[in-house]
């Protein structure tokens, strides 16, 4: 099977980022520095996926569009493509020239799942049963009191900022099936 990755909510270059706490005052991502942060990401990133590899990225790419962007996003592995993100920002941007497509949302049917970066509204899920996602961050889709086992977050607050094989996809899959 192809190396295909999932990975959903980078925020590159946003200083904030670093900043942000979970409901109960904890700081989600633990870097000292945004330097800091994109390096990890970056360094997660290469350390698994291969030059022809293709990347799905899910969303909220970057903050800055600037130099700095320019010159660290190329270094990223893998043949990009990316599901808009709510923070992603197409028009007077060089963002999608880092990607071979872009697209709202991707459904892979034969593995039974969608590709989108906010989660999906349940009436989505009649073609398939699953969802692939970021957008909540440290968060999970609830069902009530419970996860929501048709929802699989790529976020990389849930990954250890590495991106998600297709193959451990397919396995959350076959588990929760």
């Amino acid at each position: 099977m192809a190396n295909i990755w999932y990975l959903s909510d980078p925020h590159l270059f946003h200083k904030n980022i670093i900043k942000f706490t979970d409901d109960n005052g904890k700081i989600i991502r633990e870097f000292r520095t945004l330097q800091e942060h994109n390096e990890k990401i970056l360094s997660c990133h290469n350390e698994v996926v291969k030059p022809g590899d293709k990347v799905y990225w899910l969303g909220d790419i970057t903050f800055d569009y600037g130099p700095e962007f320019e010159a660290f996003f190329p270094r990223f592995h893998g043949k990009k493509r990316l599901i808009i993100g709510n923070h992603d920002i197409i028009k007077g941007t060089n963002l999608l020239k880092h990607f071979q497509k872009a697209q709202i949302w991707r459904i892979f049917k034969e593995h039974n799942f969608l590709i989108t970066h906010i989660p999906a509204h349940p009436d989505y899920l009649r073609k398939v049963k699953f969802n692939v996602h970021g957008h909540l961050h440290q968060r999970v889709v609830m069902n009530g009191n419970v996860p929501d086992w048709r929802y699989i977050s790529v976020c990389l607050e849930h990954t250890k900022y590495y991106p998600v094989h297709l193959d451990e996809i397919l396995a959350r899959i076959k588990k929760a099936a």
